[in-house]
């Protein structure tokens, strides 16, 4: 299988579907969003953010005022990799 997807954060080419991708941005060594912990606000903030994948936040963290997280809660997940 080809290596074909890039990061959509640092734009490396070297995975073989958008869920490796996410994974390498979520481990926190993406250059583009380097820590796990940097990684996971990221991304929180980016799901929150759009309306078309509000779906994947854990539904207790939709209400929270300000919306800040701990770094070790899980505020979203795949449907897909559940």
């Amino acid at each position: 299988e080809p290596r074909n997807v890039a990061c959509p954060v640092c734009g490396i080419v070297r995975f073989k579907s958008g869920v490796g991708a996410v994974m390498h941005v979520e481990s926190g060594s993406c250059p583009g969003c380097p820590g796990a912990n940097n990684a996971r606000r990221q991304i929180f903030n980016f799901v929150r953010g759009h309306r078309e994948t509000q779906s994947l936040l854990t539904p207790m963290l939709m209400d929270l005022p300000g919306g800040t997280i701990d770094a070790a809660d899980k505020p979203y997940q795949c449907k897909r990799c559940a």
